[in-house]
């Protein structure tokens, strides 16, 4: 009977130990295993030079043309519905309040010299540094995998003088004006603006296509269309109003205005590309 007791205690601890040094050895193999896969799967892998052909976008695109910027807009505005822009912020050597300023006055006299401010030819509008009430920069970014706005930045600037309130957009590259918007606050409405009512067709015919060709040059449309033979124009315009389309490829169309519109007890003179409408913020 002892003998028996002997051996069972025997087994048990036999089998004690045999457990106790199969855990030892799994938490051993637990340590040491990642070090030594590792080092196997960096000797079969490493230094080992495979090829492929991929294509890379990288976020800054390069634009030679300014109608290049506004073909990637038509396209993505026809292909998406919406275009998507951020504020971003950044380095203190970025243009300040003077600079815009002074940029935004050229290009205000530029538009003027272009017979592009239609109701307002006489009315001079001169932008002031301490009037600058915001300067935001944007970018855009795409959202469906498209890669056609990359690289893609302007400002928003916003003067509120005593009468009227202008917001433009200006293209950081080229400085050019996007769009631009004068708020007339209750009835302070420039005389030429009251005072047109091109309702004669000659009149408004030839009012019109002096604005689109001013336009075209503006934005450098007109010598894009001799160099390419596949963009196409279609023009509109009625009364006050007056639309510009530009077809790009055949299928790419955006549009560009300048009209009045009364919000509350304020007067709108808008002029450009609906960038508003066509970006969400």
């Amino acid at each position: 009977m002892k003998n028996l007791d002997k051996r069972r205690k025997f087994r048990q601890a036999a089998f004690t130990l045999l457990g106790i040094l199969f855990v030892g050895a799994l938490f051993c193999l637990a340590v040491t295993f990642p070090t030594y896969y590792s080092i196997l799967y960096d000797k079969n892998t490493l230094n080992k030079i495979n090829y492929t052909d991929i294509k890379i976008n990288t976020y800054e695109t390069s634009y030679e043309t300014f109608p290049e910027k506004i073909r990637s807009f038509a396209q993505a505005y026809t292909e998406n519905g919406k275009i998507h822009a951020i504020r971003i912020s950044g380095p203190e050597n970025w243009m300040g309040r003077q600079e815009l300023t002074a940029i935004a006055n050229r290009e205000l006299e530029t538009i003027r010299n272009n017979s592009m401010t239609r109701a307002i030819q006489d009315e001079e509008i001169k932008l002031k540094e301490k009037k600058l009430s915001a300067f935001e920069r944007y970018t855009i970014y795409q959202t469906q995998g498209e890669d056609d706005l990359q690289g893609i930045s302007f400002w928003k600037l916003i003067y509120k003088m005593a009468k009227k309130t202008v917001t433009l957009y200006l293209d950081e590259e080229f400085h050019k004006i996007y769009y631009l918007d004068i708020m007339y606050k209750h009835k302070a409405v420039s005389k030429a603006a009251t005072a047109y009512t091109p309702y004669d067709y000659d009149t408004l015919e030839t009012s019109f296509y002096e604005w689109w060709e001013g336009l075209r040059h503006y934005y450098g449309i007109d010598t894009y269309e001799l160099q390419n033979s596949k963009s196409s124009v279609y023009s509109w315009a009625a009364y006050d109003n007056f639309q510009g389309s530009l077809e790009f490829d055949g299928k790419y169309m955006i549009s560009f205005y300048e009209r009045f519109y009364d919000e509350n007890k304020a007067k709108h003179w808008i002029m450009g590309m609906p960038i508003e409408e066509m970006i969400q913020f």
